[in-house]
């Protein structure tokens, strides 16, 4: 029979050898999962680990810029054809403007005159073009003049200049020289009328 100390002693010693069976597993516990945690690594896909680089971690960069198309040279005489351009487009405006008055108009001293006078305007304009590109920058200006001078407008200019050459409201006489050169190639297969076409017949 135990006597009261071995009982006290039993009673006290009981608790304590169960606290310490309690503590040693959690600390082996916990021993082991940080064993564990250190032998097991988290994989990472193929993928990601081939793209997990320096590009990928800064920003896409931009499209590589496209490179500039090589700039066309301007034309050697473009700086002054603008100005000669409307010297043209002036010549040929007032030219078919003349031009396109009533025949009766013609039979008149101004309505003549400024007939003459716009032909004039015209073909010194179209000759004074054709010598100076032609004489600045060779046969890539002589072609390019001459295909100015060969507008649409400038195809009506010379169509309605037949017409009223035929009918004899002026003359190649009225011209000079220089100008009646240029004229004579556009009216050689006109056949002009040769009564006046402004004296009224009996």
């Amino acid at each position: 029979m135990d006597t009261p100390q071995n009982y006290l002693m039993n009673t006290v010693k009981h608790p304590v050898l169960v606290g310490v069976a309690v503590v040693a597993a959690v600390i082996g516990g916990s021993l082991l999962w940080a064993q564990q945690g250190k032998s097991t690594t988290t994989s990472v896909p193929a993928k990601v680990a081939a793209n997990a680089g320096p590009m990928a971690a800064a920003p896409a960069m931009a499209a590589a810029p496209q490179r500039a198309a090589t700039p066309v040279a301007a034309d050697p005489w473009a700086a002054t054809e603008l100005k000669q351009k409307k010297a043209r487009e002036s010549a040929r405006d007032t030219t078919l403007q003349s031009l396109a008055m009533p025949p009766s108009q013609f039979c008149r001293a101004e309505g003549r005159r400024n007939l003459v006078n716009a032909l004039v305007n015209y073909f010194d304009q179209r000759a004074t073009q054709q010598r100076q590109y032609a004489s600045n920058w060779g046969d890539a200006g002589k072609g390019f003049i001459a295909s100015a001078w060969g507008s649409a407008a400038d195809q009506q200019v010379e169509a309605k200049m037949r017409t009223v050459y035929a009918a004899g409201y002026f003359r190649l006489s009225d011209f000079r020289p220089s100008q009646r050169e240029a004229m004579t190639k556009i009216l050689a297969e006109i056949k002009q009328a040769r009564s006046n076409p402004c004296i009224r017949k009996a």
